[in-house]
């Protein structure tokens, strides 16, 4: 997903890289009743203010025009923008109905819109329907152009429709609660093993405001958090002498010794660093080698026991997109070579979020490039006794939606995992969630003594 320059600003695809249009409501016609005039005036002007700044703001543009809905609820353009924020904010499936009552004639991605919200409420056959009156609409030229995403669109409704009708495995997705996560983006957390301490990336500014107006301009930082996957977090801090001015993520952990990896940079530069803590402070160091680069931008980083190291970057000589690589940990910060995984784990798109179990023989990844339920699936590969990689697996629903599924991080514990996506309970943005799978208990019935036979 070109559109995100790193981790950051991984966060909330629509799975179109386009900005949504801005259909203008004719005040002339609009204004048709004097009752309550002068505040539907006013919210409407608040509204298309937060509108018009796009991502962020659309929490505040979709509480005003909401307002204004109950002045006028059948104008074409109001409920067109209604359903736009909607698909913006963790209630999607919400946008549905304001969209069935605009209309195609109000926008030309209309349809493309319509068809993202019937994915989210699990209506595919009329996502299909809708992404193809959306290029019908289109001129030849542009449909030429359209044609790959129109076939990954289509790709994803039947793909959904197979994995929703499979017989998934008894597992709850729920959310980790509002302390480690917040009306901002929180994702990529990690557990240590035997650990007391959940470490995340978090967008939410220093000193939060009791006015909140936008989730965009906090930088990243990494915070700690107690282990709340069985109790509910109590503190979510930043890790002092990790956290600065720049931005900070959290890019993996050390299995081996008590130590975190995270990413530190801006924009267009920045690199993975590590930081050891010996009981009292955090020392931080680079990592050296190959691993780092210049030009590009590695996210994050897993390693399994047998010092084989798997990470994400954007650098060329890949299949496309951010992909995983692969190296070896020579010394404890000292990292050999890398090389592209291949095409049976990359694909043309972007991959995010590698996981390696500490035996190295199973990948856990976010993939955008497979034919999954929209945006970034979850998938898992194995390794064969001959060293190559199975087809990665699609974890499937529930774990996987509609919406971005990322950073899936196994535990110590094997019926616990830590995801980060966004879904209705969501308190804003991406949250950090407990995926928690049921144990199958297998059920013997006793054996009944057969009946002595008479003599």
């Amino acid at each position: 997903m070109k559109k995100y320059p790193f981790i950051f600003l991984l966060l909330f695809s629509i799975a179109v890289a386009h900005a949504q249009e801005n259909p203008k409501i004719d005040k002339k016609t609009f204004f048709n009743s004097a009752e309550g005039i002068e505040k539907a005036k006013k919210d409407l002007q608040t509204a298309d203010k937060y509108y018009n700044k796009g991502y962020g703001t659309f929490d505040e543009a979709l509480k005003n025009y909401l307002e204004v809905y109950q002045y006028n609820p059948a104008s074409n353009e109001l409920n067109y923008k209604i359903g736009v924020c909607y698909l913006w904010t963790s209630d999607r499936k919400a946008s549905l109905q304001y969209l069935q009552n605009s209309s195609h004639e109000v926008a030309n991605d209309y349809y493309l819109l319509l068809g993202r919200s019937y994915q989210y409420n699990l209506k595919f056959a009329e996502a299909k329907e809708a992404y193809t009156s959306y290029m019908e609409s289109l001129t030849k030229w542009k449909q030429f152009d359209s044609r790959k995403q129109f076939n990954q669109l289509i790709d994803e409704c039947i793909a959904s429709e197979s994995l929703i009708k499979e017989d998934s495995v008894q597992v709850s997705v729920v959310n980790l609660g509002q302390v480690i996560n917040s009306y901002y983006d929180d994702y990529g957390a990690w557990l240590f093993d035997q650990d007391s301490s959940v470490y995340l990336t978090s967008k939410r500014p220093k000193k939060e405001s009791l006015k909140v107006k936008s989730r965009t301009g906090s930088k990243e930082q990494v915070l700690v958090s107690n282990n709340c996957i069985y109790q509910p977090a109590t503190y979510a801090l930043p890790v002092q002498k990790i956290s600065s001015s720049k931005n900070t993520s959290i890019a993996g952990v050390d299995r081996n010794k008590k130590g975190i990896y995270f990413y530190k940079g801006g924009r267009k530069t920045g690199q993975l660093m590590k930081a050891n803590y010996d009981g009292k402070n955090w020392k931080v160091n680079s990592l050296k080698g190959k691993i780092n680069h210049i030009a590009y931008k590695e996210s994050s980083i897993s390693i399994a026991s047998d010092s084989t190291a798997y990470f994400i970057t954007d650098r060329r000589g890949g299949e496309g997109g951010k992909d995983i690589w692969v190296c070896r940990q020579k010394k404890d910060k000292k990292f050999s070579k890398p090389n592209n995984l291949g095409k049976i784990i990359n694909t043309s798109y972007d991959e995010e979020g590698v996981f390696v179990t500490p035996d190295g023989n199973t990948l856990y990844f976010s993939s955008k490039g497979r034919n999954g339920m929209g945006g970034f699936d979850v998938y898992k590969s194995v390794r064969n006794a001959d060293g190559k990689w199975s087809e990665p697996e699609n974890l499937g629903y529930p774990i996987n939606s509609a919406a971005d599924e990322l950073f899936y991080h196994p535990t110590s514990d094997p019926n616990i995992a830590l995801i980060s996506t966004i879904r209705n309970d969501s308190f804003g943005g991406l949250d950090i969630y407990k995926v928690q799978f049921v144990p199958v208990i297998e059920h013997t019935l006793p054996v009944k003594d057969k009946p002595q036979s008479e003599e």
